[in-house]
C-alpha cells in the first residue's frame, strides 16, 4: 500500500479550506496564482498544502489594515465594541446608514446585470468569472483608498471612475476596449439609477420603524448622487430618513471623514451619541471611526475578516425585537 502524502491536498480538500468554488481554484491555476502537481499513474492532480496556506495568509493581509492610524481608531472603539450591537444602537441619539448593500441589494446580482447588458451587445459572459474579476478589481481599489484620507470628486468624475472600473472588468472578461467602455457606462447608469434593480433587505422596514419609534434621528451618508433619492422613494425607504447626504452631490466621498462631519453638523448631535451602519469595512467602518462616530459593520456577506474585534451584525432580523 502506498503511503499518503499529508502535504498534498485534493481539489475538494483545497476548496473546502479556502471556502471557494472548484471553478475558482481552476481559474486561479490558469492565472498562475497556484500550481497543481500530477500524482499517480492516472494523472490525478494535487495541491501543495503550503501553497494553500500562503493564499490564506495573503488574503488575511489584504483584509487587515495594519497601520498606526487605524490601530488608534480600533483602540478608541475597543470598549464600545464589547457592548452588544443592539445596546450600542439603543444608546445612540442618531443613527446614520450607508444605502447600497446596507439597506438594499441588487437583484438580480451584479454579475447577472453585467452578463445581461453585455448580451444586449452580442457578448456571452460567464457570471462566475464576472464576479471574480469584480472582486479582484474591488480589492485593488480598496488597497488604494485605505491609504488616502481625502476624496474630493465631482459627479462627472464619479461616473468616469465607475465606468472605468466596469470597463476593466469587461475587458478582463474578453470584451474589446471600445465596446467594453460603452457597456460599462450603461451598467453604471442602470445600477445607479434603475429602482427595479434593487430590493430591500428582509426586516429593514421593521428595524427602521423601531428606531423611529424610539425617537432617533435617522440619516443616510452615501457616495451616490441624486439618483439614489428616486430608488429610495420607490422602495419605500426615503420616508424614514430626516436627511440624506450624497457624496456625489457635495463632491466628497467616503471614507473621507469630512462627509461624516457634514452629517454631524446637520444633526447638531455630538459624534459620541451617533452610530453609523455600513457594509464596507474601509469606506464605512473606518471612515465613520475617523470622524469619531461609533461604526457598526453590516457584514451579511461575511466579507471582511479583521484581526481586531469590531461591532457587527449579519441580519436585521437579529436586531428586531419580538
Amino acid at each position: 500500500m502506498s503511503s499518503i502524502n499529508r502535504n498534498l491536498l485534493t481539489i475538494s480538500q483545497a476548496v473546502k479550506i479556502l471556502n471557494i468554488h472548484p471553478d475558482t481554484l481552476r481559474r486561479w491555476e490558469k492565472m498562475g496564482k497556484i500550481k497543481s502537481i500530477r500524482v499517480l499513474s492516472r494523472g490525478h492532480r494535487r495541491y501543495r498544502n503550503s501553497d494553500i496556506l500562503k493564499i490564506i495568509q495573503e488574503k488575511t493581509q489584504e483584509e487587515t489594515v495594519p497601520s498606526p492610524t487605524l490601530n488608534k481608531i480600533h483602540q478608541r472603539l475597543k470598549t464600545k465594541s464589547k457592548e452588544d450591537t443592539l445596546t450600542v444602537i439603543k444608546k445612540a441619539k442618531c443613527v446614520f446608514f450607508d444605502a447600497g448593500y446596507t439597506l438594499m441589494a441588487l437583484f438580480p446580482s451584479r454579475e447577472d446585470i453585467y452578463t445581461q447588458i453585455a448580451f444586449e451587445y452580442g457578448f456571452h459572459l460567464n457570471a462566475s468569472e464576472i464576479r471574480l474579476h469584480f472582486e479582484r478589481m474591488r480589492g485593488e481599489y480598496q488597497e488604494v483608498i485605505k491609504k488616502k484620507r481625502k476624496f474630493k470628486l465631482s459627479n462627472n468624475e464619479m461616473e468616469k471612475i465607475w465606468t472605468e472600473r466596469n470597463t476593466e472588468v469587461l475587458r478582463r472578461s474578453g470584451i474589446p476596449k471600445q465596446e467594453a467602455r460603452v457597456i460599462g457606462n450603461k451598467i453604471f447608469c442602470q445600477i445607479w439609477g434603475n429602482p427595479r434593480l434593487w430590493r430591500k433587505y428582509s426586516f429593514t422596514d421593521e428595524f427602521l420603524t423601531n428606531l423611529k419609534a424610539q425617537g432617533k434621528i435617522l440619516g443616510i451618508i452615501d457616495n451616490w448622487d441624486q439618483r439614489l433619492l428616486g430608488i429610495l422613494k420607490k422602495l419605500g425607504l426615503k420616508k424614514y430618513f430626516r436627511f440624506i447626504i450624497l457624496g456625489g452631490k457635495v463632491g466628497i466621498w467616503k471614507p473621507d471623514q469630512r462627509l461624516f462631519e457634514l452629517a454631524l453638523k446637520k444633526t447638531k448631535i455630538a459624534a459620541e451619541h451617533t452610530v453609523y451602519i455600513g457594509n464596507n469595512y474601509i469606506t464605512d467602518y473606518l471612515g465613520a471611526g475617523r470622524a469619531k462616530i461609533t461604526p457598526i459593520l453590516f457584514d451579511n456577506q461575511r466579507e471582511f475578516k479583521v484581526k481586531q474585534r469590531i461591532s457587527k451584525f449579519y441580519t436585521y432580523q437579529s436586531l428586531v425585537e419580538p
